[in-house]
């Protein structure tokens, strides 16, 4: 001053005057969630519930900030009350101002705003089974990408090559591997080398794991007509049902007949279908439709599929629906359906009892190719009503 007085030391920041803002917001794990500050801040800690809130349409219901801690930076951790949802979907952060709310050096306050919450989590194994009888699936929590070396050390029963797997960016990898088909409950283990799975931003982890293979083969069937009023059902697998119902399954197609009953599932490689009406004796249109997924399933819980008109083939086996002595030295054989088969020895496929067969065999069998046949006899028969049996003793050349 004009006295000569020195300026005395003094500090304070000047007041810029600009408020800090919520630079993002991200969750970085389910159950937190990660505010980074335009600026430094600090802020003691006060009602989570008066500051901050929690919106949107991928939240949680019931899922609230609980802790609201001291702030002393430019990042601060909020506690939730849940877990998000993964992939979190829409979610907002919004403050509120209130008593002891959060200012930067300055004292000026943060700005009372919303923002979107955005996901920064690394990407998880949701299973991992056996899928086909050459073929793993590993599931992500994302689409990831795998890059060259991803997947090695494969055993199932044996040690096992991969011969390929997908790399592109899915969250559904499917690895196809050599050496025999699995079993349909097979089992494996697989390393994988978190380091080169990867979300593009970041890495399933740093170091190799090794995952357990379980079963995750689906059960399918096959189906087939073996005698008048039976559909006999083939699973692939053994497969059980608390709730096996007969109008779970429909047939459909010319030759179709009305589910009446269906036999029970428990640990069970087969399953009878009973229809109210018999079939002809050749069945060429039918068709099978099972309707109620989930109910059948096998011990590892995999569950049949729903299936729309599957094909249901004819397995009928032909029976001798008449043999009537002819006038000379031979007999016809009507079959219930048109047969074939080839011609092998006569007198062991077919024999005779009865009364008149006394010194006679079948000597002439020229095989089978339509619903008839007729058999050549070494003798010839009495003229009237002969006291004769017929007897089909199936072997080489069955007919069929």
């Amino acid at each position: 001053d004009e006295s000569d007085n020195a300026l005395a030391p003094y500090s304070e920041k000047p007041d810029d005057g600009i408020k800090p803002r919520i630079a993002s917001a991200e969750s970085r794990s389910l159950n937190e969630i990660t505010v980074i500050f335009s600026e430094p801040v600090s802020a003691t800690s006060t009602g989570a519930s008066a500051t901050w809130h929690l919106a949107g349409s991928g939240l949680p219901t019931g899922v609230t900030v609980s802790g609201n801690p001291a702030i002393s930076s430019s990042s601060t951790v909020l506690t939730l009350s849940g877990n998000l949802n993964n992939p979190i979907g829409s979610v907002t952060l919004i403050y509120i101002e209130s008593p002891g709310d959060v200012r930067d050096d300055s004292g000026n306050t943060l700005v009372a705003q919303s923002v979107s919450v955005s996901q920064n989590l690394p990407p998880t194994i949701s299973s991992a089974k056996i899928t086909g009888p050459n073929q793993a699936t590993i599931t992500y929590s994302e689409p990831v990408t795998a890059s060259a070396g991803a997947y090695s050390g494969l055993t199932v029963g044996t040690a096992r090559t991969v011969a390929s797997y997908t790399q592109t960016q899915t969250a559904t990898h499917v690895l196809v591997f050599g050496g025999p088909a699995a079993g349909t409950g097979a089992s494996g283990t697989l390393t994988i080398d978190q380091s080169k799975i990867s979300d593009g931003v970041l890495n399933l982890g740093t170091s190799s794991v090794q995952r357990n293979l379980t079963d995750g083969q689906v059960p399918t069937f096959s189906a087939g007509v073996t005698d008048e009023r039976t559909v006999l059902v083939t699973f692939s697998e053994q497969v059980s049902s608390s709730d096996n119902a007969a109008s779970h399954w429909t047939l459909s197609g010319a030759d179709a007949r009305a589910v009446s009953s269906v036999s029970a599932l428990s640990n069970s490689g087969t399953m009878a279908i009973t229809v109210g009406a018999d079939f002809a004796a050749n069945v060429a249109d039918l068709k099978i439709s099972y309707s109620a997924a989930g109910t059948v399933s096998d011990s590892a819980g995999n569950a049949l599929a729903s299936v729309s008109n599957a094909v249901v083939s004819d397995e009928q086996r032909p029976s001798i629906a008449s043999a009537v002595a002819g006038t000379d030295n031979s007999i016809t054989v009507t079959l219930t359906r048109s047969s074939s088969g080839s011609a092998t020895d006569a007198g062991t496929t077919w024999t005779l009892s009865g009364t008149d067969a006394a010194g006679l065999s079948v000597s002439g069998y020229p095989g089978v190719s339509s619903d008839t046949v007729i058999l050549g006899l070494s003798g010839n028969l009495p003229d009237t009503a002969p006291d004769l049996s017929l007897s089909y003793n199936a072997g080489v050349g069955d007919i069929a």
